[in-house]
């Protein structure tokens, strides 16, 4: 059986693509979906509750979990709407306008909001919702900007799509399959963090937006994974054996955790929100949903 864990926005965009791909490797495993924001997703697979999650991780956490794209912090902006022909927005210019917001049981709105208060900005906000197309509606109805991750499927929508930034730099997070290595990781469950992998090497929810993903964002951390990988054996009869070989795909050399931070840097006095870094924060307790800032601030991951 595969306990498997994803926002609705990620089951939307890619995931529901990716296990039909699977049930072709594996069409003898049982699976159960349990849908939620990344930051209960988390606490989930701490917790057993599933064996897999595919969500944006903590900055530092006990996790372990294997990059598959960047997601962006996206404005999506009424057709009328004075913002509408920005190439980007910076947080500050949001302070006026009324803003439809995800739940802040998601990372991306919880890094929206650190944003916002190293900028001092209070945002205005109109509705708070689990659901993504219903912010997308009340944008239609030109009754706000909804501030949405980029793995929200947004179709060939008239409103334009904006990506948002704090000091001319990119907010962002990395999706990833994230697993608790305190806990025995099934075969099946390998296989399906492999086929993640492979499927968003070809195609990932933003990169109609220009969003580069991990074919051009890999680092020496990102090659230092070391797993174990699930071969497939076919057999006449149509059932499926799983041999497990060593190959170079499961776990963090170095120890548990992810090598990444995405945090705030300080230059001639400001404090800037910088892109995602291979390198880990300096100083941060593992599992704690937070990312180190310059002068020893923390942001919400």
């Amino acid at each position: 059986m595969l306990r498997l864990g994803a926002t609705p926005q990620s089951i939307e965009s890619f995931v529901a693509q990716l296990l039909a791909r699977y049930r072709v490797l594996v069409p003898n495993v049982e699976i159960s979906i349990l849908e939620d924001g990344a930051a209960n997703l988390i606490e989930a697979t701490r917790h057993g509750l599933v064996h897999l999650a595919i969500a944006s991780p903590p900055s530092e956490t006990e996790l372990e979990g294997r990059r598959l794209f960047p997601i962006h912090v996206l404005a999506v902006v009424p057709r009328a709407h004075p913002l509408n022909c920005m190439k980007s927005i910076d947080v500050t210019e949001l302070a006026p306008y009324p803003l439809l917001l995800l739940r802040k049981s998601f990372l991306t709105r919880q890094l929206f909001d650190s944003a916002c208060k190293i900028s001092h900005v209070n945002p205005k906000v109109l509705l708070e919702s689990n659901t993504a197309q219903a912010l997308v509606a009340l944008v239609k109805a030109e009754q706000g900007i909804a501030i949405l991750p980029s793995t929200v499927r947004l179709g060939k929508i008239r409103q334009k799509v904006i990506p948002i930034r704090h000091n001319r730099r990119p907010i962002q997070l990395w999706m990833s399959a994230l697993w608790d290595p305190r806990r025995y990781l099934a075969p099946a469950a390998k296989i399906f963090i492999e086929e993640a992998y492979r499927f968003t090497m070809r195609d990932y929810p933003g990169r109609q937006l220009g969003i580069r993903g991990h074919g051009a964002t890999t680092s020496a951390a990102d090659r230092d994974w070391r797993l174990e990988r699930v071969h497939v054996k076919q057999t006449r009869s149509s059932s499926q054996s799983l041999a497990v070989g060593r190959s170079s795909w499961l776990g963090c050399r170095g120890g548990r955790g992810f090598s990444r931070t995405a945090g705030l840097s300080a230059q001639a006095g400001s404090a800037t929100i910088a892109s995602i870094s291979n390198r880990a924060p300096a100083t941060a307790s593992a599992g704690t949903p937070t990312a180190v800032l310059a002068g020893g601030a923390t942001i919400l991951r």
